[in-house]
């Protein structure tokens, strides 16, 4: 019998060590191309139950994994051989992957997107906002959540409107921007204005650069107005972006002009950066101490309350006492009356006593002689 018990035991845990390694080998497949690299500051890695992990170099990041850079922090995230993304700082992505295709959630901030060589019909990289979706077939560039910059390349767009819900698609080519205007009134002033473009039979540039500005978008070359300032430091520092970028004749970009006017583009970013996070430590400084300031006045409050209190319940003590001295005198005055005796005389005690009455002096005998 023991020997049958020993038996079915060790099958069982056969059949656990052979499901354990499946299952962690499935996850790592899923994982494995994409990795952590270069992380500078401070990184933060979640995993899709939302448990912190240890952020590091050439980690693997899996399904639902998020991950998000501090203050003056960047990270890098290869997604595969050919494909990787660059975290700006205070950005937060969740990256997901099925097979070959890849998707990136940018939750806020700022990434750049490069990918090498031009994706295959049965690969995508499809990066997310609320308000775009970028399905980059090739090259590089940057992706906000109000605009994205195809520095070179290829990708399909799919707008969507915040205020409607409506959907609008379209491509996006070498050297342009496509922004979404969240401000309420340019939203209608660009619904004027197509209007009035069909009222007036007016011709457009085309039906769907119509719809985009119908529904609050724009695409407009990149210039040194709408550039991104993290993708151009990268391209200053990028020699194969610089390569293909020089090389490019069908970009609507100036390249040699953005380039030329870069450095002072990025320095303004970075002193509006410097001058936005000490806004931000003023404000949080001015509201820690309006709170302290406010609890410290609590805290007075309570003690003047306390007072208040003890100095009310010593007055309702005191007008207890006299109060019952007074019940006390009234029943005493009340018996006096009822005794006959109508002129209480205080003690030194201060209460009410009745005045005893005389005691009658007692009389001589009549002499038997006045008989």
């Amino acid at each position: 019998m023991m020997k049958r018990i020993l038996s079915l035991v060790m099958t069982i845990l056969l059949f656990a060590g052979m499901a354990f390694p499946a299952s962690a080998a499935a996850e790592e497949a899923i994982g494995t191309t994409i990795r952590l690299a270069q992380l500078d500051g401070t990184i933060t890695v979640k995993n899709a139950s939302g448990k912190t992990v240890d952020a590091r170099e050439d980690m693997r990041i899996y399904n639902g994994y998020t991950v998000e850079t501090g203050k003056k922090s960047t990270v890098y995230i290869t997604l595969d051989d050919e494909k990787a993304v660059k975290l700006d700082t205070r950005s937060k992505v969740t990256l997901k992957k099925n097979g070959k295709k890849i998707e990136v959630s940018l939750v806020s901030g700022t990434l750049l997107f490069s990918v090498e060589t031009p994706l295959k019909p049965n690969e995508s990289l499809n990066i997310s906002t609320s308000t775009m979706v970028t399905g980059v077939r090739g090259s590089f560039g940057w992706v906000s959540g109000l605009d994205v910059g195809m520095l070179h390349g290829h990708a399909e767009m799919t707008c969507r409107n915040r205020e409607t819900g409506e959907t609008v698609q379209t491509e996006l080519n070498s050297g342009e921007c496509i922004s979404y205007n969240r401000n309420s009134d340019m939203y209608s002033f660009a619904q004027t204005v197509w209007a009035s473009s069909v009222q007036n039979d007016q011709d457009p540039t085309s039906e769907n650069n119509t719809a985009l500005e119908k529904n609050g978008f724009s695409i407009t070359p990149i210039t040194e107005d709408n550039a991104n300032p993290l993708a151009l430091d990268e391209m200053l520092h990028n020699e194969k972006w610089q390569q293909t970028l020089q090389q490019d004749t069908n970009t609507r970009m100036n390249y040699t002009s953005l380039s030329a006017k870069a450095p002072g583009i990025i320095a303004q970013s970075n002193e509006n950066k410097e001058q936005t996070e000490s806004d931000a430590q003023a404000n949080l400084t001015s509201q820690n101490n309006e709170i302290q300031g406010e609890e410290n006045q609590d805290k007075k409050n309570g003690v003047d309350n306390n007072v208040s209190f003890d100095q009310n319940a010593n007055s309702n003590g005191n007008g207890q006492q006299g109060q019952q001295q007074s019940d006390t005198s009234n029943d005493l005055i009340d018996k006096n009356e009822l005794y006959g005796n109508k002129d209480p005389e205080p003690t030194s005690g201060g209460g009410i006593t009745p005045t005893p009455t005389p005691t009658p002096t007692p009389t001589e005998p009549a002499s038997t002689a006045d008989l």
